[in-house]
């Protein structure tokens, strides 16, 4: 009986590591030796993070991700470096997708705003990097646990530590989401169309005085800050205000809302004095309630108007118009603040 050993060598190309293996081969020999075969089959090993993953196919338009950003791979050898206790100086980006959760990710999200999650290179990947105890989009505090969800596509920021062998971020909110492709992450956010504070005077503002003068509109300043105001004397007046127009950019507009604040005096009929129109680039002025008065009394205080829906309003030139009104027996003060155009938007 003759025991050979037979050394062989397998480059692993699709791994890009080299495996060495010793195939023993017993054979019973009558009076000769056997050649080894090449062509043996040898057990797969676990191939840990050393894999070198394939491209993603995840779509990430939108998100943004840097050039600098490290697979899970990349993330998990600098760890391993760095040594248990160890943490990197610098900061990294690390992309992946969302493995599973950690146990302590619902009770962090829900108590601190902080999540708790596993990211790997692919969705079968063996070896995943921990990012511990991470913010939201930008550094904000997670408020629902819908903004993340397994298989999600991330980026995370931070430092990257070695706790006792587990490679992860540096905990406390030092971390945070960069980019996902999970549009909740993103929080609601007021979008501006127009927003007017009248602190450099009227800005790109017209007054078009159809009646009386065009100085019965004015700016100035009170202890609620800066605002726009018509007054008159007792004369036969209509002079309006006229927005700049208003781009909505339609392809992106979904539910804009118009909101102010004002208070008026002197008049108990100020619907038909005090009129708000709006007007499309197809369309010729339209008037459009007010959905909320002050009382019209002493001491004046400033009511929010409540907000007026502008889908119907959605173009590329839309303009709006306070119109004001005055006669003989009755001259108001109407005074607004705080014009805005708004919607709420989750971007990228």
């Amino acid at each position: 009986m003759h025991v050979i050993l037979c050394y062989y060598t397998n480059y692993c190309t699709h791994m890009n590591i080299k495996n060495t293996f010793i195939s023993i081969a017993v054979t019973l020999l009558l009076g000769g030796m056997v050649a080894c075969s090449e062509s043996s089959s040898f057990p797969q090993f676990p191939i840990d993070d050393h894999y070198i993953a394939p491209p993603i196919d995840v779509d990430t338009t939108g998100m943004n991700i840097p050039s600098e950003a490290i697979t899970v791979s990349e993330a998990r050898k600098i760890g391993r470096e760095l040594g248990p206790g160890g943490t990197s100086t610098g900061f990294y980006y690390i992309k992946g997708f969302i493995k599973s959760f950690n146990s302590k990710h619902e009770d962090g999200v829900k108590q601190y705003g902080n999540a708790s999650f596993y990211i790997q290179d692919t969705h079968n990947s063996t070896s995943d990097f921990m990012a511990y105890q991470v913010y939201g989009i930008g550094g904000e505090k997670f408020t629902s646990l819908d903004q993340l969800a397994v298989g999600d596509y991330v980026v995370i920021y931070g430092k990257i530590t070695n706790y006792n062998g587990t490679i992860e971020t540096t905990g406390k909110g030092e971390a945070y989401v960069y980019a996902s492709n999970n549009l909740m992450a993103y929080p609601e956010k007021d979008y501006y169309y127009l927003q007017s504070e009248f602190t450099d005077g009227l800005g790109d503002w017209k007054v078009e005085a159809h009646t009386g003068s065009a100085a019965i509109w004015t700016t100035g300043s009170d202890a609620n800050g800066s605002y726009v105001q018509a007054k008159s004397d007792l004369t036969d007046s209509e002079v309006w205000l006229v927005s700049p127009s208003i781009d909505f950019k339609s392809s992106n507009a979904t539910s804009p809302k118009l909101s102010f604040s004002h208070y008026h005096l002197n008049t108990t009929d100020a619907p038909s004095q005090l009129r708000l129109m709006i007007k499309t680039d197809a369309t010729s002025w339209q008037e459009v309630a007010i959905p909320q008065y002050g009382t019209g009394t002493v001491p004046p205080r400033y009511t929010e108007s409540k907000e007026i829906d502008m889908t119907d309003y959605i173009s590329s030139a839309t303009q709006i118009a306070f119109v004001y009104s005055s006669n003989t027996t009755n001259a108001p003060t109407w005074r607004i603040r705080g014009i805005k155009i708004s919607e709420l938007r989750r971007s990228r």
